[in-house]
């Protein structure tokens, strides 16, 4: 099944920004297996990725049509950087005593240290350039002093220009 948005919408990956024409068409596949009454399929997309809980709806709606459990079904994405986003570019977790806290750039050390001790989990991994890259987050201090991960790389790879107060605002939506 052809998926390939219209011009003009909002691209997810290293490149953000609208889509300005089509290079390659993106498409849906799905393989459906049969043996000895039992089915299962697997769908993939040319996509960057699904959030768990579209792909959950997805997996239930196919499941469905297929007259199997959703645990039969695989959803899975090419990962792409040249379609449309398709999921959040911030997402944190936690599994049991573990808590992981995911993000679309890389942190200044301090800022993970930080995280780390705030967090009321015994165990909690910081995963930098999770789902994309949207630029470096400086501490304010190296937001004041400058340099190339305030300065220089917005402009070489695209990334977002931040405000001085990056460092607050994450440590305080990882709380």
């Amino acid at each position: 099944m052809n998926i390939t948005p219209p011009v003009g919408l909002e691209l997810s990956g290293g490149w953000f920004g609208p889509s300005v024409g089509i290079h390659d068409e993106l498409y849906a596949k799905a393989l459906i297996l049969e043996s000895g009454g039992d089915t299962v399929g697997l769908i993939t997309a040319d996509l960057i990725g699904f959030g768990t809980r579209y792909a959950d709806r997805i997996r239930a709606g196919a499941a469905e049509r297929l007259g199997t459990s959703p645990r039969n079904v695989m959803v899975s994405c090419s990962h792409t950087h040249s379609g449309p986003g398709t999921m959040k570019l911030r997402e944190w977790g936690a599994l049991g005593d573990t808590a992981l806290v995911c993000l679309p750039a890389e942190l200044f050390v301090e800022i993970g240290l930080n995280i780390k001790a705030a967090s009321p989990f015994p165990h909690t991994f910081i995963v930098e350039l999770a789902n994309g890259s949207i630029s470096y987050i400086p501490t304010r201090a190296e937001f004041k002093r400058g340099g190339y991960e305030m300065d220089l790389a917005s402009k070489v790879y695209g990334l977002y220009t931040l405000t001085p107060d990056v460092q607050e605002v994450v440590e305080k939506a990882a709380g």
